[in-house]
């Protein structure tokens, strides 16, 4: 299983106007902002409890990349946080954000790939 997430580079933005932007008009929601290794145990802390998986094994492998701010918020409102966000809300923090963004954005960025392999066949049940 792959799992990616991202971070705004910290030395191309200013995370201080990023965060004033989710304080004003997305309480609640998590910026890309800060240390991406740290932004979630998920999956793998899942995967390790399911009993029929054994061997797990997480490789993690990091990258960079760079995009117009257009082409990220476009990336931003495709995550489940913005997905569910009122269309009027989402527009006011976008909006909040572009010139904190400026034109282009710089990711640092993780890829987890989480290897294990199943003990036993799923029964399937009968009817």
């Amino acid at each position: 299983m792959f799992w990616n997430n991202w971070a705004l580079d910290e030395a191309e933005h200013d995370y201080a106007a990023i965060r004033d932007a989710y304080v004003q008009h997305g309480p609640g929601l998590i910026p890309d902002t800060g240390d991406i290794a740290q932004h979630s145990d998920w999956p793998g802390n899942e995967l390790l409890e399911v009993p029929d998986l054994v061997d797990h094994d997480e490789r993690s492998y990091t990258w960079s990349w760079h995009l117009s701010q257009e082409d990220y918020l476009a990336l931003l409102a495709t995550t489940s946080q913005y997905t569910v966000m009122p269309e009027a809300a989402r527009r006011g923090l976008f909006n909040s954000l572009r010139p904190a963004l400026g034109s282009h954005v710089s990711l640092r960025g993780r890829t987890l790939l989480n290897l294990m392999r199943r003990t036993r066949r799923r029964q399937t049940p009968q009817r």
